[in-house]
């Protein structure tokens, strides 16, 4: 699902003057420099789910040779449920100098590119992997390149005090930065026992994340001059997990 828009603007509300944007001399109307992609974009989304009848039993094969394939082995139902997305866009923001920002005051900071940066800021690997392969905590690990971006220009003039251009930044997915993706697999078998005419036992086992696959958060995108906790990915999410239910009915 792609998701343009230039709601719950980052920088604007009103006209920018010509300017007033580090490195452009363009003027802006209210809330058109912050179009671009939202949190919502997601250019990949798959769901797929289904029910399988296991084909062993009184109504499959093999029906009639036993009393234990046709009551304990036949009968038995799979499922399972299959989700993956791609990554929404990742969100740069400059945690300082917004108190003074030219005509930006009160809203979110973003910082600038840096003109001498080349190539993509995204390194050590994907998120959750580091120089020794795939790691329980990433605390230590910058997937971000800080080296990216830097403050806007200062136009101040008055010694001690900071006047900075807004920040040019794209306020989502800059040079193409996503969050990581996820795919989860939850699957389960069910089978449902007669006991009399009447009354009847159903059991149910699941398994959530069969693959015990991490999800990791998105990288900490609050840039600051010297920050060595930009660009290091959230903890993990739940890994796999296993509930058995029964149920009598009657």
């Amino acid at each position: 699902m792609k998701d343009i828009g230039d709601d719950g603007a980052f920088r604007s509300g009103f006209n920018i003057p010509a300017g007033a944007v580090d490195g452009s001399t363009q003027s802006y109307k209210a809330d058109r420099i912050d179009r671009a992609l939202t949190q919502l974009d997601i250019p990949q989304n798959l769901t797929a789910y289904g029910v399988y009848q296991i084909p062993i039993g009184t109504t499959g094969h093999w029906g009639g040779n036993s009393l234990l394939t046709r009551e304990v082995v036949g009968g038995w139902q799979l499922t399972g449920v299959y989700t993956y997305n791609a990554g929404t866009p990742v969100s740069i923001t400059w945690s300082g100098g917004c108190a003074n920002q030219a005509v930006a005051n009160g809203v979110s900071c973003l910082p600038s590119y840096a003109p001498a940066f080349t190539g993509s800021p995204r390194q050590n690997g994907s998120y959750g992997t580091g120089p020794n392969g795939v790691i329980l905590s990433n605390k230590t690990i910058q997937y971000l390149n800080p080296a990216a971006f830097q403050a806007p220009r200062d136009i101040s003039t008055v010694p001690g005090f900071h006047q900075y251009l807004i920040g040019n930044v794209a306020r989502a997915a800059p040079y193409g930065l996503r969050n990581p993706g996820n795919q989860n697999l939850n699957a389960g078998v069910r089978r449902t026992f007669p006991i009399t005419e009447t009354v009847a036992f159903s059991f149910q086992a699941d398994c959530f994340n069969v693959w015990n696959k991490q999800t990791w958060g998105g990288p900490n995108g609050g840039w600051s001059v010297g920050s060595t906790t930009f660009g290091e990915s959230g903890t993990p999410g739940a890994i796999r997990a296993f509930e058995f239910t029964g149920r009598v009915t009657f």
